[in-house]
């Protein structure tokens, strides 16, 4: 007797084998898809069924060291907004004078700063827009002005080299009585050198008496002394008078005639 063996399907295999095979597909299947990131988002999110790896924790930012802010208060009672910033002092500049004579004064302005003098020949001009700076010597001589700024000339070295010019004197020669004709007079700077000039002039006429800014030796020239010559009619010899003179001086000369 032929006993025959019925064939096992796989359709056939037992319900909790079945189910067993479908939990592994479904794990795999789970494991090899891509995540699909939530509309929005700019990265994907996490895998919920995957171990995160271990992220290493970033060292803060370095923080420089700030040292303390002051803090500067204004006076109570003032304005912010209204404080007005104290001006700036303007600047000045050192200016030294040389003049001739020595003793002679700086204006700057109209307004007398300094008297020179032997280690005074410094002042101060404000070096802001050009000033008038004079250097005078009303007793004998003209001041001389100079024009000082930002703007004028530059002078050399900051230094004022002052020659003033002497005022000249004047002087009348009287002849006394008068005579009966015009004498010939003139006149020379005493003492009389050889060569010297002789300016002949007039009686009556009045003399302008120029004088030089210094002397030979470099001093400064205090006055002058003149010898007047008076030639009579009849004499051999002049008449002579010596009249001394200072810069601006009005001087009148009597000569007293012999009898």
């Amino acid at each position: 007797m032929t006993v025959r063996r019925r064939a096992v399907w796989p359709s056939r295999l037992s319900t909790a084998a079945a189910a067993s095979v479908e939990t592994a597909a479904a794990k795999v299947a789970r494991d090899d898809l891509p995540s699909i990131a939530p509309a929005g988002s700019k990265h994907p999110p996490a895998r919920l069924d995957r171990k995160q790896p271990h992220q290493a924790r970033l060292p803060p930012p370095p923080q420089h060291a700030i040292g303390p802010v002051q803090t500067v208060g204004m006076r109570p009672g003032l304005d912010e907004s209204r404080a007005v910033p104290a001006p700036a002092r303007p600047k000045v500049k050192v200016i030294t004078v040389a003049p001739n004579p020595l003793y002679s004064e700086v204006w700057l302005d109209g307004t007398r700063v300094l008297k020179v003098d032997v280690g005074k020949t410094t002042f101060e001009v404000p070096w802001d827009r050009e000033h008038l700076v004079e250097v005078r010597n009303d007793a004998c001589c003209e001041p001389m002005p100079f024009r000082l700024g930002p703007e004028s000339p530059k002078i050399d070295g900051d230094r004022l080299i002052a020659r003033l010019v002497r005022k000249p004197a004047k002087l009348r020669v009287v002849l006394i009585p008068p005579p009966l004709t015009p004498a010939q007079m003139d006149y020379v700077v005493f003492p009389e050198r050889p060569g010297a000039t002789h300016t002949p002039f007039t009686q009556g006429e009045e003399l302008w008496i120029s004088f030089d800014a210094t002397g030979e030796a470099g001093e400064p020239v205090p006055g002058k002394s003149l010898l007047v010559s008076v030639y009579l009619d009849g004499k051999k010899l002049p008449l002579r008078q010596r009249v001394d003179l200072k810069p601006g001086e009005n001087k009148s000369l009597e000569i007293r005639l012999p009898e």
